[in-house]
């Protein structure tokens, strides 16, 4: 899509003079002011995949650059300017959970995933394919991706598949095509391999269950027999290898309980000096064996290992090596890609969310979304960069599974287990005069779950009519703070709140509350204050209730462990879940401008039209949602942007979902003037009220191209310059004429330059 241009209003409205008085029409054209702008154009039904990629698994160097295999997806490193591109299942990769990752000769990027089979991204198009069990894959659960000379190795779940250079007959190029696989379901001691290293002769593969070995040119690797298995029998420190390092006959295994040498006939663990023994990696630099370890990266200098560079950060280091300049490069597993530089890591990180479980989701009123993190912390996005709050800013510690907005612009952050936290950010994004503040047991009305007094949880919000906000402290009931600064509590008693366990808060139109329970459904009426329970027996599809939401008109959704309740007043309707997601039970709901209901579950996302109860499936099959699981949902309305938050990262999608527009005063019309030889692609006629008609003629009034409201998506129609029989316009002044159904129009001029 070419480049599009920032958008100018369309000047003010226009008599309906066209039809009746076509050249007074022209005079008024020509008068109006031409824009010359620039903006995006949206693009509807376009996904995109925002992931935590500073957990670098793997390292390969491609002619300067570097790529890694992270948690969020594949990453392309530029030392040079020291920029990131990330690419995502949204961009093709087959999954964002890369564990391993190779670069061939024609600087083709081999890319293992956890569960999404092998993903190849070619170094001259950029063009993806993916490899599964159908192409010869012996499991779509990749573990280790190694390229020796004319040969892919690929370690799998079920063993290793191989692929040789070769010609492929779809493509017409020489690239790397499948040739066979050696497999444990057969028999082969190569299950759920997760590191590859080769000899001079031999091929060795670490493995969930130890090292397995073997003469590389056998005739026959098929057969077990050709195999040698060592264990922790045979010395190994853990039967779980994660790493092999190979350097002539010296073989070395890295496991969760430390290092081991093979001496030939048996493994002799070397630990001494190390301040983890969990090793992530293994690489022989100039002669000499380096470790990657849940602490530190550290050299062995004899039969002693000694840290280097300094601390990796939280959680460790994932793997080292060295570029052709003798560079060492680490991937960390929280900081990011490190370079050595003066004997100490420098680390460079890729800008996302600081994690890739996202319990809850907010946009506030400056349009910024908010992403809670299960292993802690907030991320806020605004568009360009995401910024991320931790316990050092003053948030509370533990999964945030809650976020809100109050009417004074207070965000408030609830907690699974560390309570409620409060920002004040004096309306500004600067950290330095944000003012925080949490409640918990200790100094508030928030009380602890049964088990433990101490084991706070508050994970759901909703605010009122007035102002008031309602926040569930699971376990103990519900939290009310009015305007003026009081706390009132609501526990569970009989025929009232039906249970302490919250998993949902709802204000309706009509300022009931409504509260989603692991114990049926319960509804406030604060003006009469009513309680009111409803259960299995009143309809509901099930007492297990997940989630509820209501829709701008009032209708409130209710997600349960069976499927949807929809309430209109008093009125409900049950609603099956489709069988195109392979569950009954709803994990999240929302709804757009509209009135669509978008509900989450353990296996995709689901939206429903609520006229027609027709619904459509989005799961990792069909689409680039970023993970099956969907924890989170919330909807930008005045955009149609759909963010979901997933066990794998932030997925948005351009739903193309508008509020209803009846006016035309806002219109803006985009890029004017229109120049295709500088990239344009169309001009775009934004704002549109709902049904609306755009009309381009020429100066002499003649009809060049009619849009017709069923061409309109998103309130956008696109006029790419040419006629209704599909021939280029010449250069030149034309005039556009917007109308409505009930006969508003807007007028204005565009120019076209060839």
């Amino acid at each position: 899509m070419g480049r599009p241009r920032h958008p100018d209003p369309v000047p003010s409205p226009a008599p309906r003079l066209l039809s009746c008085c076509p050249t007074l029409f022209l005079v008024f054209v020509l008068a109006q002011a031409v824009g010359s702008p620039s903006s995006s154009i949206a693009r509807v039904g376009e996904w995109t995949t925002y992931t935590f990629a500073n957990e670098v698994r793997a390292i390969a160097f491609d002619r300067g650059a570097i790529w890694c295999a992270t948690a969020g997806g594949g990453v392309r490193f530029d030392p040079t300017t020291s920029r990131f591109a990330t690419y995502t299942n949204a961009d093709g990769l087959s999954g964002n959970d890369v564990t391993s990752l190779a670069v061939d000769r024609n600087g083709d990027v081999w890319f293992g995933t956890r569960e999404r089979g092998l993903s190849r991204r070619r170094g001259d198009t950029g063009g993806w394919r993916t490899y599964t069990p159908l192409d010869g894959l012996a499991s779509e659960r990749v573990g280790a991706v190694f390229i020796r000379g004319n040969t892919l190795w690929v370690g799998t779940q079920d063993g290793l598949s191989v692929f040789v250079w070769g010609t492929d007959v779809d493509e017409r190029r020489d690239t790397f095509v499948f040739s066979d696989a050696y497999r444990a379901s057969r028999g082969v001691p190569l299950a759920n391999t997760q590191t590859i290293a080769f000899g001079e002769t031999t091929i060795w593969a670490g493995t969930e269950n130890g090292v397995a070995t073997a003469q590389y040119t056998a005739a026959n690797l098929k057969d077990p027999a050709n195999w040698t298995t060592y264990t922790v029998a045979h010395g190994l420190p853990d039967d779980r290898v994660t790493a092999l390092a190979v350097s002539g006959t010296e073989a070395w295994a890295g496991t969760p309980a430390g290092v081991a040498r093979f001496d030939g006939t048996r493994w002799q663990t070397m630990n001494t000096g190390l301040l983890s023994t969990d090793i992530r990696g293994l690489a022989f630099i100039e002669g000499t064996l380096w470790a990657a370890t849940g602490a530190e990266v550290a050299k062995l200098d004899g039969s002693t290992w000694h840290q280097v560079g300094g601390g990796v950060g939280p959680s460790g280091a994932r793997t080292v090596a060295a570029d052709s300049t003798g560079t060492v490069w680490i991937g960390a597993a929280r900081n990011g890609l490190g370079r050595l530089e003066q004997g100490e890591w420098r680390f460079s990180a890729s800008n996302g969310p600081a994690g890739n479980v996202i319990d809850a989701l907010f946009i506030d009123r400056r349009g910024h979304v908010w992403c809670g993190l299960d292993e802690g912390g907030v991320s806020r996005f605004d568009g360009t960069e995401w910024v991320t709050y931790t316990t050092a800013d003053g948030l509370a510690p533990g999964p945030v599974v809650m976020i809100g907005e109050d009417r004074a612009g207070i965000r408030w952050f609830g907690t699974f287990g560390h309570g409620l936290s409060r920002l004040d950010d004096n309306g500004t994004l600067a950290k330095d005069d944000d003012h925080w503040r949490t409640f918990d047991q200790r100094d508030s009305t928030f009380a602890g779950v049964p088990e433990d007094p101490a084991f706070v949880v508050v994970n759901a919000w909703a605010i009122d009519q007035s102002g008031g906000q309602w926040f569930s402290n699971f376990g103990a009931g519900a939290l009310f703070l009015n305007t003026d600064g009081r706390w009132a509590a609501s526990r569970p008693r009989a025929d009232e709140l039906s249970s302490a366990r919250i998993r949902g808060i709802a204000v309706g139109t009509d300022s009931s509350v409504w509260f989603a329970t692991d114990d049926r459904l319960s509804r406030f009426r604060p003006d009469r204050r009513q309680w009111q329970v409803y259960s299995t027996q009143d309809g509901l599809l099930s007492n297990q209730v997940n989630a509820v939401t209501v829709a701008e008109d009032g209708t409130v959704w209710v997600g349960t462990d069976a499927g949807v309740n929809r309430f209109e007043g008093e009125v409900q309707t049950p609603l099956a879940l489709p069988s195109g997601l392979n569950t009954a039970a709803v994990s999240a709901l929302a709804t757009d401008a509209r009135g669509r209901l978008w509900a989450g579950t353990r296996q995709g996302l689901a939206v429903l039209d609520p006229e027609t109860l027709d619904w459509q499936v989005s799961t990792v099959d069909n689409s680039p949602l970023a993970h099956p699981l969907v924890k989170s949902i919330t909807v930008k309305t005045t955009t149609g942007e759909v963010w979901i938050g997933t066990g794998g990262g932030v997925s948005r999608f351009e739903s193309g979902v508008l509020p209803v527009r009846t006016t035309l005063s806002d219109v803006l019309v985009y890029p004017n003037p229109f120049i295709p030889s500088r990239g344009d692609a169309a001009v775009v006629f934004d704002r549109l009220a709902d049904g609306a008609m755009v009309s381009i003629l020429t100066a002499a009034g003649e009809l060049v191209r009619q849009i017709r409201p069923e061409e309109i998506v998103a309130q956008q129609a696109h006029w790419d310059g040419r006629n209704d029989a599909g021939r280029p316009v010449a250069g030149g002044v034309y005039f556009f004429v917007i109308t409505t159904p009930d006969g508003r129009n807007r007028t204005g001029k565009v120019a076209v330059i060839r």
